[in-house]
């Protein structure tokens, strides 16, 4: 992920930290494929259609990012969403679960942090 140094202005910024699938734009694609036509999985600029994964995503607890620097998508659920009866495992595990709710597969998970810039 890109890191931004020094002054930045008429911006603002919020960080995230999620344990979750980053996603490039072609994984992305093959993933909704089974769920969209072709011509609802681009928009105009050849990119993933993102209204088609907040659609995915409605039923789940999961939350996606995308830094304006890349075109890949990271979906997970918030750190700070963690119960407060869960382990760290039993945590992942739910994670997991709702990717596998999503997608109708298990994606490899890991945990990532940024600032998304806008």
């Amino acid at each position: 992920m890109k890191i931004r140094t020094g002054f930045v202005s008429n911006s603002s910024s919020s960080s995230f930290l999620i344990y979750g699938a980053e996603i490039d734009k072609e994984k992305l694609a093959q993933l909704l494929k089974p769920f969209y036509p072709q011509s609802m999985l681009l928009d105009d600029e050849g990119n993933v259609d993102l209204e088609n994964l907040e659609e995915m995503l409605k039923d789940t607890e999961l939350e996606w990012h995308r830094a304006d620097d890349t075109k890949d998508v990271y979906v997970g659920i918030s750190y700070s969403l963690i119960k407060d009866y869960e382990t760290g495992e039993q945590f992942k595990a739910r994670v997991k679960y709702e990717l596998r709710k999503a997608f109708g597969k298990e994606l490899d998970t890991d945990a990532f942090g940024g600032t998304l810039w806008c």
